[in-house]
């Protein structure tokens, strides 16, 4: 529940930053949420906000980086076959 608190303080602070609250009813709000019991009680508090939250978006990799990280991933394997089997001997 710590976490949903700070979450929701969260999605208040952005709200603060982009004028969709005064100071006061953002005091209010923050106070509000850290005495929440429940989740519904956190969701009232910022149902009405629109926050607009830039969603980190994944690149695509590129084929010669696939590549490298697959050969490197074969690489190490192989030094632990062969490190594994020198101690075995």
């Amino acid at each position: 529940m710590d976490g949903d608190r700070h979450n929701a303080c969260e999605v208040l602070d952005s709200a603060l930053a982009q004028g969709q609250l005064s100071m006061e009813e953002h005091r209010q709000r923050v106070s509000a949420a850290t005495n929440a019991v429940t989740l519904g009680e956190l969701q009232a508090l910022v149902q009405d906000l629109q926050i607009y939250r830039a969603s980190a978006q994944l690149q695509k990799m590129s084929p010669v980086l696939v590549w490298g990280i697959a050969l490197a991933v074969v690489a190490v394997v192989l030094l632990l076959v062969a490190a594994t089997a020198l101690a075995l001997w």
